[in-house]
């Protein structure tokens, strides 16, 4: 999959700017204009890593903002769910399909993940990125949650032959050699791509790197609540 969609270089795994050229015509940004130098979309530049948190939040808000209904399309067409308030009014998370959601009053019930925690995202590139937010790759992170490897395999195709995606790395922790133990025997499908389309392009977020973790059912009921704080737990203990 990674060969097929021409991202087997390890340096396309970190976050970076457009490449810039000084131009001599007029374009619509006075500022630019003055300066002569303008930003070439759809390409990255190796030499601009991104190293502003700042900076990476602004493009993770832009990008959360257009890429919602590209989840709602891959998860209607793979059998997806997505975690919604129960009603009960205790707080409870249940799993509905998007199919019996969309449309419905029970739409306004989803739980739509939010951008990655400040405070998560500074401890996570303390601990394990030697401070360098380039490599933070999933400030803008959804779920989608899948009865069976087959629909999770019908996902990832979906999001594949997606001609406003580009796949930059696949993270497959449900493969029998990845040694579970590393994240206390959790497992799921992530996916980090770029989303270009008109509105990234307009935005200058095409280049903004996120994630989409494709997560099976069993696991996803584990994680909720107190198994995640369980989970929170153990991985403060091993500093990561």
């Amino acid at each position: 999959m990674i060969g097929v969609q021409g991202c087997s270089t390890r340096q396309f795994q970190r976050q970076m700017s457009r490449p810039g050229k000084l131009h001599a015509k007029q374009t619509h940004d006075v500022l630019l204009d003055a300066i002569g130098y303008q930003t070439v979309p759809r390409m990255v530049d190796p030499s601009r890593m991104v190293k502003s948190l700042d900076q990476l939040y602004a493009s993770a808000a832009a990008v959360n903002a257009v890429v919602l209904d590209h989840l709602k399309r891959w998860a209607l067409k793979s059998r997806g769910m997505f975690p919604c308030d129960s009603g009960s009014g205790d707080g409870r998370v249940v799993y509905r399909y998007w199919k019996d959601v969309e449309g419905s009053p029970s739409e306004r019930l989803v739980r739509w993940s939010c951008l990655k925690k400040h405070s998560r995202a500074m401890e996570k590139m303390t601990r394990s990125l030697s401070d360098d937010p380039s490599r933070l790759l999933d400030l803008c992170r959804h779920a989608i949650v899948l009865d069976s490897p087959h629909d999770v395999a019908v996902c990832l195709g979906q999001v594949a032959i997606d001609q406003e995606v580009r796949i930059e790395r696949i993270k497959n922790r449900m493969s029998l050699s990845y040694d579970s133990s590393v994240t206390a025997g959790y497992r799921d499908l992530a996916i980090n791509f770029r989303l270009i389309t008109p509105a990234t392009l307009a935005l200058g977020v095409e280049v903004h790197v996120c994630e989409l973790q494709l997560v099976l059912l069993r696991f996803a009921e584990v994680r909720s609540n107190e198994g995640h704080k369980r989970y929170i737990s153990w991985r403060n203990l091993r500093g990561v």
